[in-house]
């Protein structure tokens, strides 16, 4: 049996909270897409015939849904981006340690815990929201 508490498990630990405490420190941006394009869908505007949306349809439909559940508010995105990012950090992971190992691993967790926030901001956007996809891909192509 595998043992949960082991030295990398508590390294990848703290690389995610220290992630999320970088995250917390800067500002948080709130693209208007998330919110408009949510908002136009759920009074009835059809994509790309009544709202112009150059990017795939998923996460303005993903936004519907949780927005519905959650209610449309700034707090509700800071949340669903905060969790997508730690999916991001846990599936870049395991998909580097299936790939390659588990050094690498963590060494590639550190670097987009460094460059992530620098990057790409703090803030969801399409690009945010395809990653854990592209990595859950990448981690079953490797099976």
């Amino acid at each position: 049996m595998k043992k949960l508490f082991t030295r990398d498990n508590l390294l990848t630990v703290l690389l995610i909270i220290t992630h999320l405490l970088i995250l917390f420190k800067i500002q948080f941006i709130a693209w208007p897409e998330m919110f408009s394009y949510p908002y136009l869908l759920n009074n009835g505007y059809v994509l790309y015939t009544d709202i112009i949306n150059p990017y795939p349809p998923l996460l303005p439909y993903f936004l519907l849904f949780y927005f519905q559940l959650f209610g449309l508010s700034l707090v509700a995105l800071k949340f669903i981006t905060f969790l997508i990012i730690v999916l991001v950090d846990l599936l870049l992971v395991f998909t580097v340690r299936k790939i390659f190992n588990q050094n690498l691993a963590l060494l590639s967790l550190g670097v987009f815990v460094l460059l992530q926030p620098v990057l790409e901001g703090n803030g969801l956007w399409f690009d945010l929201f395809i990653t854990p996809f592209l990595l859950v891909s990448l981690y079953l192509l490797n099976q």
